[in-house]
């Protein structure tokens, strides 16, 4: 049993578990006593417990490991010279990014006698962000269809001339997906959403997803995942999402092949195109990043920063959202998604 930790930028750490593959953790906490490491993630639904001699730690392009740490305190060293973005609260370190404190460190964070991380009584606020959010996770791993809400959080709706939301398996690596048709119809759509909104405070999404379809000039359709104020619709009055659009006919009006990143506010739209491909049973980890005070977002795309939008970020109510609409030809249409996670940190509507 190996739990890998690696530093794969200054704002991205990848966690790899020799069993479950690789994860989310939403805090880990560290045992002198006994040398032991407990990863807590899905919200506090699952943990995995490491001896410390069982974890690895990588830094930047590093092909191999640090020396194995012999103990908690000579690992927890190594990661405050990692600049490991991570505070110790009630019991536990809870990962953040960077960009979500101080940028001078030494007015968000301190070091307490006992060699743990703690939040200066000046940064209480960010504390108050990390006990008030809201996270979920879901692997689609159960059995549902249109108009029905899964893990009591998602919707799953169809709308205009078909569709339908169906729990299926796409191969040994993709066994649970989310499939979201798009049936015979020019107007058919899918649609999922959470059930509740989100305003303000740090956030950050992550979702896989494994197209079978594309677009064409006789099959036409638009995708986006992410935040959005538009309910069923692909076309958003204000959001922070992924999109494709093959021909730019959507309201953002870039055509491209590849995934684009955008934050729209009104009229106001700021796109980056990532330059990765939109491809037939590729799967995609696509995730985002939206900074506490709201004027950043980087877009990740396979681990990779592709885009960093720091204009046209809205700050109105917005629901988690895939939405995928057809508009043109009578032939179905498929996207898969094999799991979806996001994490608020302030109270949610």
């Amino acid at each position: 049993m190996t739990l890998k930790i690696y530093k794969k930028s200054e704002k991205v750490w990848q966690f790899v578990d020799s069993l479950l593959g690789e994860f989310i953790p939403s805090r880990f906490s560290v045992n002198t006593l006994n040398n032991n490491v407990t990863i807590v993630f899905r919200d506090g639904a699952d943990s995995r417990t490491f001896s410390v001699l069982e974890v690895e730690l990588y830094d930047i392009g590093a092909v191999s490991p640090f020396p194995t740490f012999a103990t908690a305190e000579s690992l927890m060293a190594k990661l405050e010279e990692m600049d490991c973005p991570c505070f110790f609260i009630d019991g536990g370190y809870v990962f953040v990014p960077l960009s979500w404190v101080s940028s001078d460190e030494d007015n968000a964070l301190e070091i307490g006698t006992d060699g743990k991380f703690y939040v200066r009584e000046s940064e209480s606020s960010i504390k108050a962000e990390i006990n008030n959010g809201y996270e979920f996770f879901c692997d689609f791993n159960q059995s549902f269809s249109n108009n029905q809400v899964i893990s009591g959080e998602l919707s799953l709706s169809a709308t205009g001339g078909g569709g339908n939301n169906q729990q299926g398996s796409l191969s040994a690596e993709y066994q649970d997906v989310l499939n979201m048709i798009m049936q015979t119809s020019a107007t058919s759509r899918v649609y999922m959403q959470s059930g509740g909104s989100f305003i303000s405070g740090a956030f950050e999404f992550l979702t896989l997803i494994i197209p079978q379809t594309l677009c064409t000039l006789t099959e036409k359709y638009r995708l986006i995942t992410g935040l959005g104020s538009t309910q069923a619709d692909s076309d958003q009055l204000q959001g922070i999402y992924f999109l494709y659009d093959k021909y730019g006919e959507g309201n953002v009006g870039i055509a491209s092949d590849n995934y684009l990143c955008v934050c729209k506010n009104g009229a106001s739209i700021s796109v980056v195109d990532s330059g990765i491909p939109y491809e037939v049973l590729v799967g995609r980890k696509l995730g985002f990043l939206k900074n506490s005070d709201g004027t950043e977002v980087t877009f990740f795309i396979d681990n990779i920063a592709v885009a960093t939008i720091t204009t046209n970020i809205p700050s109105v109510s917005m629901r988690v959202m895939n939405v995928c609409e057809k508009y043109l030809g009578t032939g179905s249409a498929t996207v898969s998604f094999d799991y979806i996670y996001y994490k608020n940190f302030k109270d949610r509507m």
